[in-house]
């Protein structure tokens, strides 16, 4: 029993250091926008080696799985239906703003703009699934749509310029 207890709380460590993006999420101030900061510093490395998109999506499916394992064991630690040290969905929400972007700063500080846009102000569709779908699927799902918001705007920037 006692082996087993040792693993159950060896595997909970692991995933709220996942969930927190390795304590990020355990900032004081402005937890989202430091988690999006540290996914940043995870996404730029593959924007800049040009990584084919098929690398980016496959990379972004890893994030989405890990998010979805993580935040269901921290969603039972904190017992909050979305608390701020779970930063993890940062990373997916990211990770979709940046799927297409250019090695160019200024696209990327636009992608992460734009992001945080999305993410805190939640608009319309977004707003409608971050208070209708609970549990880590939904944690994750409002990123994934402000990545898209912000995602299509970079796009639409990108073909004006």
């Amino acid at each position: 029993m006692l082996k087993a207890n040792r693993k159950k709380k060896t595997k909970d460590r692991a995933a709220l250091l996942v969930a927190t993006l390795g304590g990020a999420g355990y900032s004081p101030i402005a937890p989202g926008t430091i988690g999006s900061l540290a996914a940043l510093i995870l996404w730029v490395p593959l924007i800049f080696l040009e990584t084919p998109l098929i690398v980016r999506v496959a990379v972004l499916a890893l994030a989405c799985a890990a998010a979805i394992w993580s935040t269901k064991i921290a969603l039972a630690y904190f017992g909050k239906d979305d608390p701020a040290e779970v930063v993890i969905d940062e990373l997916a929400g990211v990770g979709v703003a940046l799927l297409l972007a250019g090695p160019s700063w200024p696209q990327i500080a636009l992608a992460f703009v734009l992001f945080r846009g999305f993410d805190i102000l939640k608009p319309w569709p977004i707003s409608y699934f971050d208070q209708t779908v609970k549990g880590a699927f939904g944690v994750l799902l409002d990123d994934l749509l402000a990545g898209v918001g912000a995602l299509i705007l970079l796009q639409v920037a990108k073909a004006l310029i």
